[in-house]
């Protein structure tokens, strides 16, 4: 998901897991301060947070801090305290790492964390109006240049498919010069052939820097091949 800019199926995966009463892990790490009433996450924007049992996350994305979260049951929290090895035998955090995630988690909850999430949602919009038509694909396949659209869900993060690893790092180092930097993703982080650029979005762009962004995208990629 963090590569292609989808989610995963919520609703069809908390049925199968009650139906064999088991027990469902929800990573929050790119929805945090994003999706959800204050920002609470993914989970919480599909009105499921009494459904899941274990919700995980990073401080250091959206939060803008280091380290992650475990958020579960009083019991579940006990249990991880004194069981979990990767907790136990490592170093807590420092008390300003603390206090940055802690104040971030306070600015999520204000107007001003709103509107910073009102931005990013513009500039989501914003980047996928400004792609035409025939630079989307809903499926990736070998070779294909453009972006992988992830049909109507809207999130900070755009794979542009760029046929090849050459590719991707030619349109990387190309976007680079007009002043973006858009990371070329290549094997083994992504399957053979399926090289891409990972846009990511924030609220700190403008909608003007947003649309010069695609402008480039399609210009940059048009002089590689034509679209898929």
């Amino acid at each position: 998901y963090s590569m292609d800019g989808d989610a995963a199926p919520i609703p069809s995966i908390v049925e199968l897991k009650d139906r064999y009463e088991a027990w469902l892990m929800v990573d929050e790490a790119h929805a945090t301060g994003i999706f959800g009433p204050h920002g609470a996450g993914w989970v919480h924007e599909l009105g499921m947070q009494d459904r899941i049992e274990i919700q995980m996350g990073t401080m250091g994305k959206a939060l803008g801090a280091s380290g992650g979260f475990i958020a579960g049951s009083f019991h579940l929290i006990e249990y991880l305290k004194h069981r979990a090895r990767s907790l136990v035998f490592s170093t807590a955090p420092s008390p300003v790492v603390c206090g940055a995630a802690l104040a971030a988690v306070e600015l999520l909850q204000t107007q001003e964390g709103q509107r910073q999430r009102e931005r990013l949602h513009l500039n989501i919009r914003t980047l996928q109006g400004a792609i035409p038509p025939k630079w989307q694909s809903e499926g990736a396949q070998d070779g294909d240049m453009g972006w992988l659209y992830p049909g109507e869900l809207a999130t900070p993060i755009m794979a542009w498919m760029a046929g090849s690893t050459q590719g991707s790092l030619d349109l990387s180092n190309s976007l680079a010069e007009h002043g973006f930097w858009v990371p070329a993703i290549r094997y083994p982080t992504v399957s053979r052939n399926a090289a891409r650029l990972r846009v990511s979005l924030s609220a700190a762009h403008s909608p003007h820097v947003v649309e010069d962004l695609a402008a480039r995208l399609v210009e940059t990629s048009a002089s590689y091949c034509s679209p898929s």
